[in-house]
């Protein structure tokens, strides 16, 4: 092997090493991780539904809360998280209905149930009662939502997700080109000119 080879050989390596152990080069490589890891998570009611459901109890809909009232015509909606109904349905159970008049979903008491009808009696905020059928369930109430889980609803959806990949992909490929690249630029240069002595 040539002292030249060997040479070339040797810088390969310390250079290699270097670059793995520069700490821009590990914030990189930890924060492409990190980004995979919550676009993974805020796309999981999309991806996985089953799963997501099993991991936050529920999901997450646009829908009309039990305590709301309905002013001026206008009716205020609210995101919560909805179960689904696990058992047979009960006195008092807060289950959210499909309306398809208002083209929303409502957050009702169960007043009477009629399992041979399968139908349900149930009231919004003591107010107003109404029979609906059991296929218009769409599951249980189970809370409203956080800031949080708001901030969640709106960035789990398709359109949230572009946006947030977006800008963490570009905040990456600034980090890149302006701290990993120069590294890899000057560390080329380096090689180049040590082997031409």
């Amino acid at each position: 092997m040539s002292r030249h080879l060997e040479n070339e050989q040797n810088i390969n390596k310390d250079l290699e090493r270097v670059l793995d152990k520069n700490r821009y080069y590990k914030i990189f490589v930890w924060s492409l991780i990190l980004v995979f890891f919550v676009l993974f998570i805020f796309s999981l009611p999309t991806l996985l539904p089953k799963t997501s459901k099993l991991l936050f109890d529920g999901e997450q809909i646009f829908a009309v809360p039990y305590q709301s009232r309905v002013e001026n015509n206008r009716i205020y909606k609210r995101i919560i998280w909805v179960k689904d109904i696990e058992e047979e349905f009960y006195e008092n159970q807060l289950v959210v209905v499909y309306d398809d008049w208002t083209d929303s979903y409502w957050v009702e008491k169960i007043i009477e149930f009629n399992n041979l009808e399968e139908e349900l009696i149930v009231t919004h905020n003591g107010t107003t009662l109404r029979i609906v059928d059991y296929e218009d369930v769409y599951g249980e109430f189970n809370r409203e939502s956080n800031f949080f889980g708001n901030i969640y609803y709106f960035v789990s959806r398709s359109f949230g997700i572009l946006i947030m990949g977006s800008a963490m992909f570009t905040s990456l490929a600034i980090y890149y080109f302006g701290f990993i690249r120069p590294v890899k630029k000057f560390n080329r240069k380096f090689k180049a000119s040590y082997l031409d002595e």
